[in-house]
């Protein structure tokens, strides 16, 4: 309960909170309810604009942060007793994660534990999960919404898919935005049918209803070639925002909002049966980063 309500204060939003916590939203309520019972006094003031922390929470959270960095401190020097010099660790992940956020969790994991030996494979959701599955990846990190009852999951971080076109795309001019019809009727380049951002957008797409979507006009199994797709103005694309910040800096490519639409997803570990200690100290790696702003965040950028 103390990480739900550190989360709700960092991301302003319950339904974020417990997305990184791997909790559906109505259990991350109920159980925060039954808290606030206990305690006397409300921790989150709901409306229908969303939830965020009463005055008691704040503090509570405040006073929350170093406890659980104590606690983080302490698995850590226990788990380091078990890892021996030579130790390997396995981690597969998603084309996304692979390119925009391993790295970051890797150098961090690293310069704490030099002892472990670190392989990251790189494939897509559908691939990673199957890795995970046969025992080839000691714990995997994916994109893609699919349920997977058999794999323990634990969210890690939100992203959301966003519409970039090249500059010189009608669409660039569009203010007010495109609607979901036009979207679907418009060949998309799209990533390899079993990735995470092609499995999201298709089933963001069921979800508004649309029966008819176009057929992509070029398949790609990179993030890289779907960027210099649209750029080379193949066609429009939808990507992570994470894929997407340095092109829409840079100005190559111009987001397009869509009325009514909007695709998010979270970025989950995967793993079975149990973690290893080294799995456990990355995936501890990965959620600090996860709590840390992120600057520049695209979403801002048009």
């Amino acid at each position: 309960m103390l990480r739900l309500v550190t989360l709700i204060e960092s991301t302003g939003s319950l339904t974020l909170a417990a997305a990184q916590l791997g909790l559906a939203q109505s259990n991350a309520s109920r159980s925060l309810g039954r808290w606030e019972r206990q305690l006397g006094f409300r921790l989150v003031e709901r409306s229908p604009r969303g939830s965020v922390l009463s005055e008691k929470g704040k503090l509570l959270a405040a006073w929350a942060l170093p406890v659980l960095d104590g606690v983080d401190e302490f698995h850590r020097a226990v788990t380091s007793l078990t890892i021996e010099a030579g130790s390997q660790l396995v981690v597969g992940a998603s084309q996304t994660v692979a390119e925009f956020l391993a790295p970051g969790w890797l150098g961090t994991y690293h310069a704490d534990h030099p002892e472990v030996s670190v392989q990251l494979r790189a494939a897509n959701s559908a691939d990673t999960l199957t890795a995970v599955r046969e025992s080839r990846v000691d714990i995997g990190f994916i994109e893609s919404p699919v349920d997977v009852p058999d794999l323990s999951t634990r969210g890690v971080v939100t992203d959301q898919l966003r519409v970039i076109v090249a500059p010189t795309h009608p669409w660039a001019r569009r203010s007010r935005g495109i609607s979901v019809a036009e979207l679907a009727a418009e060949p998309l380049v799209m990533r390899e049918a079993g990735s995470g951002t092609r499995i999201a957008f298709e089933q963001a797409m069921a979800t508004a209803d649309v029966k008819d979507v176009a057929s992509p006009a070029l398949e790609v199994s990179s993030n890289a070639a779907v960027v210099g797709s649209v750029v080379a103005g193949v066609g429009p694309a939808v990507l992570s925002e994470f894929v997407i910040a340095h092109p829409v800096r840079s100005q190559s490519v111009v987001i397009v909002d869509v009325v009514g639409l909007t695709i998010t997803r979270t970025i989950r570990a995967v793993w079975a049966p149990a973690l290893s200690p080294p799995s456990r100290d990355f995936l501890r790696t990965a959620l600090r980063a996860s709590r840390l702003p992120r600057p520049g965040q695209p979403s801002r950028l048009r």
